[in-house]
């Protein structure tokens, strides 16, 4: 069995490490000899027209002699005509459950994208429960046997913590806080909660937040939120820090010394940076979205959403608190809980979906 993943979806993003630790794992640990797993060959300067041409639903096609067996589209973008079989890995139902938190244009495509996979995957992997509950019922008795072709698989941590000679050097060029501070690791985007989180670690004196990942769209003004919370951008009491995106060291670094790693998400579909942060003993406070805790699987702290926003960051900042207090018993914790990922483990079993389609 040749075994191609799709190339549209290698890029710099949490689909992109998915991509890649995915196609990594399984690369390393074929079933059996006969099991070999290739890029679909397409130019790296044709990847950008390709994605457009196959979210048109246009294309697809190649060689017969370079069809791999079987091909696994790690986002919903995949081609839309093949003579192989195609599984298609759904990340989550944003588009679905909390469309006004993408652009009218990306909530339309998403959905369409989504609908598109529904119909014509031969298996469906999603990250969890949560996510395949949410699948079936914006689909009920539209797809014929899609609960059968679900496949619940999550990823893993990748992040291995730096000695410190190392991880000081990773992270002499950026600037950070001198005392505590809580971290945040995500696109600045509308459904990540940063409405919340940034008035709620303002509330906690002495307490800096550290953002680190790229900057996102929609009405989300960080400059205005922070101004209006008291928490300074610059100046000698700075205590909101930006850093955009890192390499893993350094973003290793930054999560290991962080006293909580903060994800207050409106919606998800699972959450790595909360796996990450387990992994590396940063405890972790998420909100009640249900990726979130069942990623977290109550080693960390949760905090109830609600229609309130001020209800929410009062929450939130309690439970930011909560977990500076019980650092230790959530450490321990998390680090037992971050041993039930294994991208070995994902490999294994999305391996098996190929061989019996």
């Amino acid at each position: 069995m040749l075994l191609g993943f799709d190339p549209a979806n290698a890029v710099p993003s949490g689909i992109g490490r998915y991509t890649r630790e995915l196609f990594s794992a399984m690369a390393a640990a074929p079933p059996h000899s006969g099991c070999t797993v290739a890029r679909v060959s397409v130019e790296n300067w044709r990847r950008a027209a390709t994605a457009r041409t196959w979210a048109l639903g246009l294309g697809g096609s190649q060689r017969d002699s370079a069809l791999p067996t079987s091909l696994h589209a790690t986002s919903v973008l995949a081609p839309p005509r093949r003579k192989q079989p195609l599984v298609t890995t759904i990340h989550d139902l944003v588009a679905f459950t909390h469309p006004k938190t993408l652009t009218p244009h990306g909530a339309r495509w998403h959905r369409r994208m989504i609908t598109r996979a529904v119909a014509h995957a031969d298996a469906i992997v999603v990250p969890t429960q949560a996510v395949a509950e949410q699948l079936i019922t914006a689909f009920q008795g539209q797809a014929t046997g899609l609960r059968q072709r679900i496949h619940i698989i999550g990823g893993a941590a990748s992040l291995v913590p730096a000695s410190k000679p190392e991880a000081d050097r990773s992270i002499a060029h950026l600037e950070l806080p001198s005392g505590p501070f809580v971290v945040f690791v995500g696109t600045r985007e509308p459904r990540k909660g940063l409405d919340l989180l940034i008035p709620a670690v303002a509330r906690v004196p002495d307490l800096s937040l550290v953002l680190v990942g790229p900057g996102g769209w929609g009405t989300l003004n960080i400059r205005k939120i922070s101004q209006k919370s008291g928490m300074e951008l610059s100046g000698t009491n700075k205590r909101l820090f930006v850093t955009g995106v890192l390499d893993d060291i350094a973003l290793a670094t930054v999560i290991e010394r962080a006293q909580t790693l903060v994800m207050p998400s409106r919606a998800e579909g699972f959450g790595l940076p909360l796996v990450e942060a387990m992994h590396l003993g940063t405890p972790v406070v998420h909100s009640s979205d249900p990726a979130l805790v069942e990623v977290a699987g109550g080693a960390g702290i949760s905090f109830e959403l609600n229609d309130s926003d001020s209800k929410n960051i009062e929450l939130l900042s309690a439970a930011i608190v909560d977990a500076a207090e019980n650092r230790h018993s959530l450490r321990a914790a998390g680090m037992q809980r971050a041993q039930a990922f294994s991208w070995g483990e994902s490999a294994r079993r999305i391996w098996d979906i190929h061989l019996n389609l």
